[in-house]
């Protein structure tokens, strides 16, 4: 007896990740299964034919609709990945750089069987922890499986290394940084007023969460630095480093490295945050206001 689509239950409430999905078993697998009622995320390496992909799922029922809800139960929709400004992608191009997309579209999901991205952000998060607590030294494999809460092999199946890991946790604490700096700043805003908000976006995201600024002055200053900032930057725009190259505000910055630009620019507000004062508003803005004239030309 040959099992078929027909045999599939009702997935309405899942989401499922398809990974080589613009084509063959993996495309087939993805209509299915949106057909089935789950809210599918295609993961493919050539946009063009993955965004082809989407609307060969879509042409038969205008009820699939990538990114929206079906127009009628039972027909869920093609979900497309969300790219760090938080607009919609047309899926595809999934790079090494992008896996904590596909783990934050699926980490909000509890009780529907899926279980690994959420062992993956505890390993993360435990690492983060650690590092902050410990320095790097502090924090192997062994012990942040421990406080993870889980099996050492299992972190070992998300990471193939310490480093796959520290990588991988730095570039989701940056990009959750730099988002979280820019949702506050007024874009009409001149130059110096910008800056001033960015600053304070950062301090602000930071000091709610300790852990993840002492966690950056640790991998900043380590030797793996140049790496992870190799790796923060990998296949997507940094909002700050968006901010730092605006056309407004380019041309006033101090003809220095970025990296330089954001040590003294924003450095401070990291370590204010890592550290355990608390400081007034007045101190904030007087210490934003002396970055900025540090970074901008005299």
């Amino acid at each position: 007896m040959s099992w078929t689509e027909a045999d599939i239950p009702d997935q309405s409430g899942r989401v499922a990740v398809v990974t080589g999905a613009n084509g063959g078993l993996g495309l087939e697998t993805a209509r299915a299964l949106a057909r089935k009622g789950a809210q599918v995320v295609m993961a493919a390496r050539n946009q063009d034919k993955t965004s082809a992909a989407v609307a060969d799922i879509q042409a038969p029922d205008p009820r699939c609709v990538a990114g929206g809800s079906p127009a009628r139960p039972g027909l869920a929709g093609v979900d497309p990945l969300l790219r760090r400004d938080g607009h919609r992608d047309a899926v595809g191009g999934l790079r090494a750089g992008d896996q904590d997309l596909v783990r934050r579209r699926l980490e909000p999901v509890q009780g529907q069987g899926v279980t690994a991205p959420d062992r993956a952000a505890r390993v993360r998060r435990a690492l983060v922890e650690l590092v902050a607590e410990r320095g790097l030294h502090g924090a192997g494999m062994s012990a942040v499986a421990k406080r993870a809460g889980v099996a050492t092999g299992t972190a070992y199946v998300h990471y193939e290394s310490k480093v796959a890991l520290l990588l991988d946790a730095y570039r989701e604490v940056k990009l959750d940084l730099g988002v979280a700096a820019m949702a506050a700043v007024n874009p009409h805003a001149g130059p110096t007023d910008r800056f001033l908000g960015i600053w304070k976006g950062v301090y602000r995201h930071l000091a709610a969460d300790p852990a993840r600024a002492r966690f950056l002055v640790q991998v900043d200053h380590s030797p793996l630095a140049e790496q992870a900032h190799a790796a923060a930057l990998e296949g997507r725009d940094d909002p700050l480093v968006a901010a730092a190259t605006s056309p407004d505000i380019r041309p006033l910055l101090a003809d220095l490295d970025l990296e330089v630009l954001y040590d003294l620019g924003l450095g401070p507000a990291v370590g204010l945050a890592a550290g355990r004062s608390h400081p007034s508003e007045a101190e904030l803005d007087a210490v934003a206001s002396a970055c900025w004239r540090a970074i901008t030309r005299g």
